[in-house]
């Protein structure tokens, strides 16, 4: 493998706005494959096509790695279980050596501060880090001074960082955007399903943690098929919660009306068999499936969980309940069910929302001027103190 240095200095781009020339070391220490690793990718894409200069330091042999060298950017590759190991901090900083002034771009936690002891050590023009997640945040010195802006991807994310002690004036809200790849190839029909299906259809799409709240939807289940007795429950991805998920449907007998799907990409065909899209989160940053779905078309029943409450308007592009309260699920579930003309009608709404609201490019053009404004002729120069 190429020097990070060499691989970062190939070509160097003017962004928007006549700014110098400088490049973005986006740094990431997740070893899966997870939403906020696609909005990763997605956001790379969207500034390459703007012409920035970039690489991505991220565990070597992680799917992530996998995907962004099968994309042709530039890595730099961190050890692949330890985030903090000593290794990765000498590899930012040899890619922060080059020519260009170089941001570092932290997109969680660990990597906010391997950014953080970087840039005390080396040169670097400047920290940003993503806020992608609404659990709870310890107040702790790197929120308060290790980044030079903090983006948060909702208002439940934002309040996070301000309990943990941001500066308000740190702080910008960038909402994640619709992966369209991700979708490609799916022809939109709002509320309508291929011919030849019967079946009412609810999917939900999301990692398989505990905190998604899939132990929610299927206790729910049972009372939505005693209303609706030919409803199918589709659950598609992956995650520790698999095997749990799996046994609590076999105990509720549901294996005729229950499937999972495992890992499924790209999601378009999923939803456009779909009558209703669920997403029944104990915590949520934002919830880029549920954007997906809303861009497709689909009416969502979601909790009101971090950024979902802020996705989904109730009553006009979905309904949401509260977290973790399967009676509620259950009964909203089937009303929308048995409602046609109110799945057409949230599911126009929600298309209309994603197109205004979780545009990529509308992303990528706002980090642009994040990155524009940490160059800024009086940037700030945060230190853990």
């Amino acid at each position: 493998m190429r020097a990070a240095s060499a691989v970062l200095s190939d070509s160097l781009a003017h962004p928007q706005g006549g700014v110098a020339p400088f490049r973005v070391l986006h740094v990431t220490t997740e070893r899966g494959w997870r939403g906020g690793e696609r909005q990763l990718l997605l956001l790379m894409r969207m500034l390459r096509e703007r012409g920035a200069e970039q690489a991505l330091a991220v565990p070597e042999g992680s799917p992530c790695s996998v995907r962004a060298r099968r994309a042709g950017y530039a890595l730099v590759p961190l050890h692949p279980k330890v985030p903090m190991h000593p290794v990765n901090v000498v590899r930012l900083l040899g890619a922060g050596s080059g020519p260009s002034r170089t941001i570092l771009h932290a997109h969680n936690s660990p990597a906010l501060s391997l950014a953080a002891i970087a840039r005390k050590i080396g040169r670097f023009a400047g920290v940003v880090f993503t806020r992608r997640t609404a659990f709870p945040v310890r107040p702790s010195r790197k929120y308060r001074s290790a980044a030079d802006l903090y983006v948060a991807i909702s208002a439940a994310a934002e309040g996070r960082l301000i309990n943990a002690g941001t500066p308000t004036d740190r702080i910008l809200s960038i909402p994640d955007g619709v992966d369209l790849e991700n979708l490609a190839g799916e022809e939109l029909r709002p509320g309508l399903k291929p011919p030849g299906s019967s079946h009412p259809v609810v999917v939900s799409v999301g990692y398989l943690s505990r905190e998604k709240g899939h132990r929610v939807l299927i206790r729910a289940w049972p009372k939505v098929i005693r209303n609706v007795p030919d409803a199918r429950l589709l659950i598609a991805g992956e995650g520790p919660e698999s095997d749990a998920l799996a046994e609590q449907a076999r105990d509720l007998r549901l294996q005729s009306s229950v499937r999972f799907l495992g890992f499924v990409e790209p999601i378009g065909g999923l939803l456009r068999s779909a009558d209703v899209f669920v997403m029944p989160s104990l915590e949520e940053g934002l919830g880029s499936a549920t954007l997906e779905a809303m861009w497709m078309g689909l009416p969502v029943v979601a909790s009101a969980a971090g950024g979902l409450s802020e996705a989904v308007i109730e009553g006009r592009t979905g309904r949401l309940v509260p977290p973790g309260d399967v009676e509620s699920l259950a009964r909203i579930i089937v009303e929308v069910l048995e409602d046609r003309q109110t799945r057409l009608r949230m599911g126009l709404a929600g298309r209309a929302r994603a197109i205004s609201q979780y545009q990529a490019s509308t992303m990528a053009d706002r980090y642009m001027e994040a990155y524009q404004k940490v160059l800024s002729p009086s940037p700030r120069h945060p230190e853990i103190r």
